[in-house]
């Protein structure tokens, strides 16, 4: 006795997958386009592929003594402005708000960087030229790293618990609706933690300035002092941000 079976087949094509899959394909498509097409260009239409290429190094020349330029400049820059007082700059500065009102809330967003690293760069933080009763320390650490997560957490707070106006430990949940599991979420995370908790002390959101360190961040002694310096004489202040100079 013989059955036939029908097949019922359904095709599902997601646009917005596609799209993004063919995006993450151009750039190494491009790159072996541009391989292919210069090898068989060149048995073809020599003189234009050499033309090309000539243009190609001159501009690969440009762009190298640009960047040198740059170097130079913002290394000379680093230097000079290395031997600048930014805590006496902030007092002479007479803008619309007080450097005496800045907080700074510095993140230290971390998965599995050991105690050493963390405490190396809670020391460099402790030792700014800046007043720190003013610097809200956030470390946070991921749900998901426990229990050596919890242990390095109690530990930075028995040694630096008393060193910063705030030294807060936080813990970023997993599997939160929206996210993926990566630094930025956890970042976000310790903001609004440590933002509540300043807050809570009548610290206003307008007087605060956040940093996103790396864990393994060293931090130079005057980076708040003229950080500070920058913000309260911006004349638009509240839609920059601002970039380290390396």
């Amino acid at each position: 006795m013989s059955r036939s079976t029908i097949l019922n087949w359904s095709l599902e094509f997601d646009l917005a997958a596609a799209r993004r899959r063919a995006f993450g394909i151009l750039p190494g498509a491009l790159s072996w386009l541009t391989l292919i097409g210069l090898t068989i260009l060149a048995f073809l239409v020599p003189f234009w592929i050499a033309v090309f290429i000539i243009v190609f190094d001159v501009y690969v020349l440009v762009r190298a003594v640009y960047m040198s330029i740059h170097l130079v400049y913002a290394y000379r820059r680093l230097r000079k402005m290395k031997d600048i007082d930014w805590v006496a700059q902030c007092k002479r500065a007479s803008p619309d708000l007080s450097w005496e009102k800045i907080n700074h809330i510095v993140v230290v967003p971390t998965y599995n960087e050991s105690l050493a690293v963390l405490r190396t760069t809670l020391q460099a933080l402790a030792q700014v030229d800046f007043p720190l009763s003013r610097l809200h320390i956030v470390v946070g650490f991921e749900e998901r790293a426990q229990p050596e997560a919890r242990d390095r957490a109690a530990r930075l707070s028995q040694e630096f618990g008393t060193t910063f106006g705030t030294l807060l430990t936080t813990f970023h949940p997993d599997n939160l609706p929206g996210e993926k599991p990566v630094k930025s979420a956890n970042a976000n995370w310790a903001v609004k933690k440590a933002e509540a908790r300043l807050v809570q002390q009548g610290i206003g959101i307008d007087h605060i300035l956040v940093s996103n360190f790396d864990s393994d961040t060293v931090v130079s002694p005057d980076y708040f002092a003229y950080l500070t310096y920058a913000f309260i004489t911006h004349p638009d202040r509240y839609h920059v941000s601002y970039q380290p100079l390396p």
